[in-house]
This record gives structure tokens, C-alpha cells and sequence, in this order.
């Protein structure tokens, strides 16, 4: 792969992300999610695709970190690495946030989970001093 593919693709696979976080954010999580947290399984196997599609731009990208050639050839290889370095920003950024989001509807999930023990905890010892 080339430095202008690895470049489209941080873009792309960028993109990809954004749509993936926005349908992350979009879902609802109710009780059975809180048990289950399958939805959240889901998105966590997710992260492992968009490391494998880091890992695959990464290397056409570090293969193209030489220091060879004429003033004219360097000059010509350091605007476009320049250009993918601010491609993989892009694509870091929204892997972060994916990230975060995740994070963030974990706990969450768990926060609703031991809220929701400790209340029916309480309503069963109210239950059980009436009774």
C-alpha cells in the first residue's frame, strides 16, 4: 500500500468510526443490556477491527519515514507524510472518542446495575421487616 491509499484510508476508516460512535451513543440500554451487555460486547469487538485497520495504514505510513534520496525527493516525501500524519490524527482522534464513548456506556451500565441491586436490596429488607 502507498502513503496517498494509507492517507484515504485514515480518512475513510475514520469516518467509519464517527458512524460506529454515533451508533453506539444512538442505542438504548435497558435492563436485560445491563445483565447481558451484549450491545456492548458488540462494540467492543468493534475496537478490535479499527486496531487492525490502524495497524495495517501504520505500516505503509512508517514505511515511508527514510531519510534517502535527492532534496527534491525529501522535500516531495515530507509534504506527504505530512499530509497522512494529519490523516492519522484524524483517524486517532476518532478512535479515541470511540473509546471514551465506550467507556463511558460501561460505566454507565454498571453504575445502573449496582444502583438498581442496591434499591431492590433495600425494597426486599422493607419486605422482609414488614413481614
Amino acid at each position: 500500500m502507498d502513503l496517498n491509499t494509507a492517507k484515504n484510508l485514515y480518512i475513510t476508516r475514520s469516518r467509519q468510526i464517527i458512524n460506529a460512535n454515533e451508533s453506539m451513543a444512538k442505542d438504548s440500554y435497558g435492563f436485560m443490556e445491563m445483565i447481558t451487555k451484549s450491545k456492548l460486547k458488540r462494540h467492543k469487538e468493534k475496537l478490535g477491527d479499527f486496531y487492525a485497520w490502524l495497524r495495517e495504514c501504520d505500516e505503509a505510513y512508517s514505511k515511508n519515514i527514510s531519510v534517502s534520496g535527492s532534496i527534491n525527493d525529501l522535500l516531495m516525501k515530507q509534504a506527504k507524510l505530512g499530509i497522512a500524519e494529519k490523516a492519522r490524527g484524524v483517524f486517532i482522534s476518532s478512535l479515541n472518542s470511540y473509546e471514551k464513548e465506550l467507556s463511558n456506556i460501561e460505566g454507565n451500565i454498571n453504575f445502573k446495575l449496582t444502583t438498581s441491586m442496591a434499591v431492590l436490596a433495600i425494597v426486599v429488607s422493607a419486605v422482609m421487616s414488614v413481614i
